[in-house]
């Protein structure tokens, strides 16, 4: 919601106001959403961070991360910053 929001300029509270939840919302749309809490791998989690590493041009912080990454930057820091 976080990105559709930045992006769409389109406020979290119009969103509610017409569709009970996001997922309702985003199946109107006809966008898939990724589920929550499933297993990534340490080689699907490397590869998605050093994706969005090269596309940056540099180390993205973890906003950076949030935006263009697919997974979440705290699933990256608990994975590897101990």
């Amino acid at each position: 919601m976080q990105e559709f929001t930045a992006r769409s300029g389109i406020r979290r509270a119009t969103v509610c106001r017409y569709f009970p939840n996001w997922r309702e919302s985003a199946k109107a749309a006809g966008v898939g959403l990724t589920p929550y809490n499933n297993p990534v791998s340490d080689e699907e989690l490397l590869a998605d961070w050093g994706a969005v590493a090269r596309k940056l041009g540099k180390r993205p912080p973890a906003m950076g991360y949030r935006f263009h990454g697919r997974f979440s930057p705290t699933t990256f820091q608990r994975r590897f910053h101990k």
